[in-house]
């Protein structure tokens, strides 16, 4: 496993999204220079920070730390193995890292860019059912809406 330090996760979360740290910060709840400092490592976010973090970034707590903690193998730790929902992470970084994705996906909420790289991952009925079910709820949306007013 490739275990690189919290910081330099949180720097390449950032980057990979095209945010600077002043958004991240600022959707955090917290100052710039603090930020800064959760990814330089002079300071280590507080459980309240990690999950706003990982909540920002629309993954669990579980998914950002996965990797960052070397762990002793001499010494059993008595936790269920990890899941697969990780796994993945490290390609959707990788893909939105990419100039094409960054330019496509600059303007676009982390929820939306979520969404497009899984679509892509599957087939193309797939992505017609997954369609037609949008299309169900956004009728099931607007008829709520409508019968709210």
């Amino acid at each position: 496993m490739n275990h690189t330090g919290l910081p330099e996760k949180l720097k390449e979360l950032r980057e990979a999204h095209g945010y600077k740290q002043v958004d991240v910060a600022s959707a955090i709840g917290v100052a710039r220079q603090t930020y800064s400092n959760y990814e330089n490592g002079s300071r280590t976010p507080n459980p309240e920070m990690l999950y706003k973090i990982a909540a920002f970034y629309n993954i669990s707590v579980n998914d950002l730390l996965r990797g960052t903690v070397a762990l002793d193998p001499e010494i059993y730790y008595e936790a269920p193995p990890p899941s697969e929902s990780g796994s993945g992470l490290d390609d959707y970084i990788t893909y939105l890292k990419k100039p094409a994705n960054k330019e496509r996906f600059k303007n676009l909420p982390n929820v939306e860019r979520e969404l497009i790289y899984y679509f892509e991952q599957i087939d193309r009925l797939d992505q017609w059912e997954l369609l037609e079910f949008a299309k169900i709820l956004a009728k099931k949306r607007t008829g709520r809406q409508v019968s709210e007013e």
